[in-house]
């Protein structure tokens, strides 16, 4: 037993050697003391299926598991459980040994308790399994209990906004239960689910019921519905002693325990038990050493596809310019443990919120919706870093409800097209609390009832946008007309449709509304600015792809739409929010709008005094969470603001409530609060490249008195590479 010792540090000291080589190693996050509680918690994950990893004072290992799909009756996205790995004799904590890491170049967490103990966890990058190893130079006695809340049929009390049957008016019309979960272990190991029944009162029909398409329920497969989603937990020599617990047999030196995970739909409890088990039977036909070495290679290959590095001589911003390159990669991280399974990454918390203690399951603004808003900035950084396959389940998700809003665009607003909604959940309804209780059938006006979202609906012009974007760099064929094109002629034909034409023969955007702050709007910049930014480039696809009839349309809106919104303000002209509003109700800054994510205007661009007036007379002046100001400075070419804000947002203030430095606080959302680390990658990204086409500008906005090397990816499969230092550049490739 001595040599699996040997072993486990032969190969943790490979894995160190592998994070001493590689960049990432800088921003390996260590810890030299145990954690209170999951605020002091490490995400690790597979890209479906993430942990928040932490050690007690007792010595006890901790962990949530979350999963991309796991939504029950009400579709809140519920963690898996909780595990708890308990050692006998309780470890002894040696406060100059101990070490939590986690090692972003092999996606592993190693605990080191002391001299003589040492745990490493791990979620295949391959297969939906977690690994747990744990090996000891002296013989000890390890178990495995698996803690769950959700025991009985309970009342949700704390509603939020996006929950299904919340109502922002009254009290909520409908109580919302959640409902137990299943163990059904045996003799060798725990087996937990969540099956999804059918309630008496089904918030998805009820859902459907009030926006007037019953029908839909025949037409679509129920989405919640027989969705199976848990767990198997099994190790070698190990024996239940309740249905939720797991004990070595004997002391060893050497243990490893492996959790398979699961989400089915539609399901059967007894099919998805046959599932899980074949899972298991599949992973253990090859050795855990052969599937590590597999998993790390996948994290090595995901870290060379693109890096930022970044460091400075100037010596009262080093700590600053650090704290910006760890927090940049170790979003990234964040990203990739949490953008490959079934579903896109939620804005408040992704697959690693921790809810409170007595609901691990909870997030403000409800575990339902999916906001665009919000969501959009997880996505953005994405291509530039190369990491499109992280990109499908959120273009998937929205490609897959496409039919179901082509349906409610025509039910609710009588023509053909679709419009998205800003808040939605997974299958493209609308949330009930923002379409509001009140029955289609009696309304005067068909739409959401909220006035934040009532007209909001450039989304879909800005999604359409992303397509594009996606598609000009990566030139994937099958996604153009699989997924871009589908969705872009919706939505050029609901444009078409919906608006009437004023005296000139321009369309007359109203009732409209300009994002969320400014209400009873006319011709509002997103909508105006999105079509003028959009059509064009979907002009300029491949001729073959584009039918007659679609040309037609778009030439013909072109020519339709309203001059950009303008308006005095201090003896100078500058970019609007719309052509005229009656009411501002919010905190956004739409005029910026043509800036990004349309970018008509910006440095070297005509015009760019009407941006940069805009910029400076904004009337909200913010730049965490969702906001969007460092990201403008930077197009705009406004260096001095874009660096201050940048630093900023990876500041110690910004995850302070949380031990890990990519824990964003809440902000506006709920923590961790992804968005808040999506501006600041793509902020970044956007000082060291900026691409139109084929046009690149290297370093368009980046401070003269810091160093980086970075690999980003641009249109057209073109990789950037770029060393600068000490003012200059030393090093630049640009190769497809």
């Amino acid at each position: 037993m001595r040599n699996l010792f040997i072993i486990f540090l032969f190969l943790l000291s490979c894995s160190s050697m592998m994070g001493a080589s590689f960049w990432t190693d800088k921003y390996n996050i260590r810890w030299n003391s145990p954690s209170q509680d999951a605020r002091g918690s490490m995400p690790i994950g597979n890209g479906d299926i993430g942990l928040n990893v932490w050690v007690e004072p007792s010595g006890d290992l901790l962990f949530y598991i979350g999963k991309s799909d796991a939504f029950d009756e009400n579709s809140i996205l519920q963690k898996l459980s909780r595990i708890r790995v308990s050692l006998n004799p309780r470890p002894i904590i040696d406060t100059l040994c101990f070490r939590q890491e986690l090692c972003l170049s092999t996606g592993e967490i190693f605990v080191t308790y002391n001299k003589n103990l040492k745990i490493n966890i791990w979620v295949d990058a391959n297969r939906p399994i977690i690994n747990i190893e744990s090996v000891g130079r002296n013989k000890f006695s390890q178990s495995v209990t698996l803690e769950t809340w959700r025991n009985s049929v309970t009342l949700f009390k704390d509603t939020q906004v996006s929950d299904i049957f919340k109502n922002l008016t009254a009290p909520d019309l409908y109580p919302t239960y959640t409902y137990p979960d299943s163990i059904q272990s045996d003799q060798r190991k725990i087996v937990w689910f969540h099956s999804n029944c059918k309630p008496e009162k089904d918030g998805y029909i009820e859902n459907l019921r009030i926006q007037g398409l019953e029908s839909a329920s025949k037409l679509y497969e129920h989405p919640l519905f027989q969705r199976v989603y848990g767990g198997s937990i099994w190790g070698e020599n190990f024996k239940l002693i309740n249905d939720k617990k797991l004990i070595s047999d004997i002391p060893k030196k050497h243990y490893l325990v492996q959790i398979a995970c699961l989400t089915m739909h539609p399901a059967s409890s007894k099919l998805w038990n046959d599932s899980i088990e074949s899972i298991k039977k599949e992973y253990t036909l090859q050795k855990v050493t052969q599937r590590k070495l597999a998993h790390n290679h996948w994290w090595h290959e995901f870290w060379n596809r693109s890096w930022i590095d970044l460091s400075t001589n100037t010596q009262t911003e080093k700590i600053d310019v650090y704290n910006l390159s760890r927090a940049y990669n170790l979003s990234r991280f964040m990203n990739a443990c949490a953008s490959r399974g079934a579903l896109p990454i939620k804005f408040n918390g992704s697959i690693f919120s921790y809810g409170k203690p007595d609901n691990p399951d909870y997030r403000r603004w409800g575990g339902a919706g999916f906001w665009f808003q919000n969501q959009r900035h997880t996505y953005y950084p994405m291509l530039a870093q190369g990491d499109e396959d992280l990109m499908q389940p959120f273009f998937n998700m929205y490609h897959n409800m496409l039919p179901f809003l082509e349906q409610r665009t025509k039910s609710l607003l009588g023509h053909e097209g679709v419009f998205f909604p800003e808040t939605i959940f997974f299958w493209g309804a609308e949330v009930s609390g923002h379409y509001g209780w009140t029955p289609v059938q009696l309304r005067k006006n068909p739409l959401a009832e909220c006035t934040y979202i009532t007209y909001y609906w450039q989304n879909g012009i800005e999604l359409t946008s992303m397509m594009l974007d996606y598609w000009e760099y990566t030139k994937d064929i099958k996604f153009l007309k699989n997924i871009l094109l589908p969705h872009a002629q919706g939505i050029m034909l609901f444009y078409d449709k919906h608006y009437q034409l004023d005296n000139g023969g321009k369309i007359l955007f109203a009732p409209a509304s300009s994002l969320e702050t400014y209400h009873i709007a006319i011709n509002p910049m997103p909508e105006i600015a999105g079509l003028k930014y959009v059509i064009p480039r979907l002009l300029n696809l491949p001729t073959d792809a584009l039918s007659f009839t679609f040309r037609k349309r778009c030439n013909e809106l072109l020519k339709q739409l309203p001059d950009i919104p303008v308006q005095e303000m201090n003896g100078k002209s500058q970019l609007a929010p719309a052509d005229s509003w009656k009411m501002k109700m919010n905190i956004e800054n739409p005029e910026l709008y043509a800036v990004f994510p349309y970018r008509l205007f910006g440095d070297k661009k005509p015009d760019l005094n009407l941006a940069v007036n805009a910029y400076v007379n904004r009337t909200t002046k913010q730049d965490f969470c969702w906001h969007q100001d460092v990201i403008d400075a930077v197009l705009l070419g406004k260096k001095e603001d874009a660096k201050k804000m940048i630093l900023q947002r990876a500041m110690q203030k910004n995850y302070s409530t949380n031990r890990f430095p990519a824990f964003w606080n809440e902000g506006y959302d709920w923590t961790p609060d992804v968005d808040h680390g999506g501006v600041m990658m793509n902020a970044l990204n956007l000082m060291l490249l900026q691409s139109e086409g084929s046009d690149l500008r290297i370093l368009p906005c980046f401070p003269q008195n810091w160093n980086v090397r970075f690999k980003l990816h641009a249109p057209n499969n073109i990789i950037v590479e770029c060393v600068y230092n000490n003012g200059k550049l030393c090093k630049k490739i640009i190769k497809k």
